[in-house]
């Protein structure tokens, strides 16, 4: 029961390409960015920041720091938006129930039996939210934290959510619940051989971000298949695929499958990533039937608005724009890789919406540097890593946002 996977399109693309191809910043009108991508071709104009009028952002600011959809949200997702704002006086009983239902075709789930009443909730074992930050928080809570003690397993450099919440947790409620985080390997990929050895009678948690925030990597699934058959069934597994849309790896399998094969599997997914939805909070996870009552028990009643629902809904079969994402954020990204090879930098190839860049200097400096020339990007999970202390985290904004990036990227370096 694999998801179903997009089309997949990965090409280099020539200087001229990529300012006048289909990837063109969204904001423009045709004749508008031909004769933009003229100009840049025969370098008669230059970029600045002033020049960026960004999907969904103030103008004159490039912010490529939270790896957001820079294309803006489905188009279906807005129509449905439209369609059902004035609803909004109205309680939708149905709304999570259809949303679910969707997801679960995606997914490739059999369809369920039809509710016995408007009330009903969904039979699929998924389990949606207002956001699948909520949904993480929550399994943290009552799955790595049990009668207030645990030990919970993360990597390290990864996104760290559930770390950073259960290190609150222990602030405010004074416990000592257990953080282990574990070095990646050499490549920045999840080393599941010591995350293995690092449990204990105590272990309650095992997180694994698939593909990895920051580093874009990726483990095959039959390794983490493995390592879940080796843990002990008293320990969940936390999978987090945020940006599984996104891997370019031809064949790869995600973890859904597992979620349903094995009763400790949590795997949870956004809306906010490749359909442009980050505004709307939409979140999912797929497990046995036990683990997502659990989750709906101690949910938010159902908490997704029927605007965000019927967003959600509609964006799952807007396969036309999931495409032009795919290709769009391929094509930035392998110019990128072919600009940073220009500069001599090293980069991790990357299976996400995003790339770090080793830049040979203080990351969290630059970082700063770069904002206070109102380019925004990121080292979001590489504060506690000494091996990324130089990295630096660029989310694939449209082309124009790019350039302007690199420019800076290039100037500060250069200072």
């Amino acid at each position: 029961m694999n998801s179903k996977k997009s089309e997949y399109t990965g090409s280099g693309l020539t200087r001229r390409g990529f300012f006048a191809g289909a990837a063109g910043a969204a904001a423009l009108a045709l004749d508008q960015r031909l004769a933009l991508a003229q100009s840049i071709a025969s370098g008669r104009t230059a970029l600045t920041v002033d020049d960026i009028r960004g999907w969904g952002h103030i103008p004159g600011v490039v912010d490529i720091g939270d790896n957001e959809n820079p294309y803006g949200p489905s188009p279906a997702a807005v129509r449905a938006i439209a369609a059902h704002m004035f609803d909004s006086n109205r309680y939708d009983d149905d709304c999570v129930r259809e949303l679910e239902e969707a997801i679960g075709r995606h997914l490739g789930f059999p369809d369920p039996e039809p509710p016995a009443s408007r009330f009903a909730l969904s039979t699929l074992p998924i389990y949606s939210e207002c956001s699948s930050t909520f949904i993480l928080f929550q399994v943290a809570l009552h799955y790595g934290i049990r009668d207030g003690s645990g030990e919970i397993i993360e990597a390290e450099p990864a996104y760290g959510g559930v770390s950073g919440y259960v290190q609150e947790y222990n602030r405010i409620t004074g416990s000592e619940v257990t953080l282990r985080r574990i070095p990646t390997t050499d490549e920045f990929r999840h080393d599941l051989d010591a995350m293995l050895a690092a449990v204990t009678p105590n272990t309650t948690l095992v997180v694994i971000t698939n593909p990895n925030n920051p580093t874009g990597t990726i483990v095959p699934r039959a390794a983490i298949e493995r390592f879940i058959v080796e843990l002990p069934s008293s320990v969940t597994v936390l999978i987090d695929e945020a940006y599984i849309d996104f891997v370019r790896e031809p064949g790869y399998q995600d973890c859904v499958e597992l979620s349903q094969r094995y009763p400790n599997v949590i795997v949870t997914r956004t809306f906010s990533k490749i359909y442009g939805l980050a505004g709307t909070r939409i979140g999912y996870a797929t497990a046995q039937e036990g683990l997502i009552e659990r989750l709906r028990l101690f949910g938010n009643s159902q908490g997704l608005g029927n605007v965000n629902a019927r967003a959600g809904i509609a964006a799952l079969t807007d396969y036309d724009f999931v495409r032009r994402v795919l290709r769009s954020t391929n094509e930035v990204k392998d110019w990128f890789y072919g600009e940073l090879d220009k500069l001599g930098l090293r980069y991790i190839p990357s299976h996400t919406s995003f790339v770090i860049v080793d830049a040979g200097t203080d990351g969290a400096a630059l970082v700063s540097r770069m904002a206070a020339r109102k380019v925004m990007i990121s080292r979001l999970g590489m504060a506690t890593d000494p091996r990324v202390r130089n990295f630096i985290r660029f989310t694939m904004g449209t082309p124009d946002e790019m350039q302007v990036a690199l420019n800076v990227l290039r100037e500060e370096l250069s200072a």
